[in-house]
């Protein structure tokens, strides 16, 4: 496994992209934190079946929608439109 710091990244994504393609894993460092990580395509497949598309999603994180409708049905319904209520908290805050 490799770190590189996010700048490196930048000038360097080709060879990064080779070594991930080769088979290393390669971790990306923001300000002394990993942020994200490259690693080659090894399935094959469609990337739009493989549950990785998509920022901020995780492999095998999907989304339960019955656990979701279940868990809005629950919410109660509020009484005004949200740009109404918005406006209205502005307006209403003291500055």
């Amino acid at each position: 496994m490799s770190r590189v710091n996010l700048q490196d990244a930048r000038v360097r994504l080709d060879e990064l992209v080779d070594r991930a393609e080769a088979g290393d894993t390669v971790v990306i460092i923001r300000n002394g934190q990993p942020v994200a990580r490259l690693v080659g395509w090894d399935d094959g497949g469609d990337p739009e079946a493989s549950g990785h598309e998509g920022r901020g999603r995780r492999p095998g994180k999907g989304i339960d929608l019955n656990r979701l409708r279940a868990l809005t049905a629950r919410m109660p319904l509020q009484p005004e439109e949200a740009g109404d209520f918005v406006r209205r908290m502005r307006d209403e805050d003291r500055f």
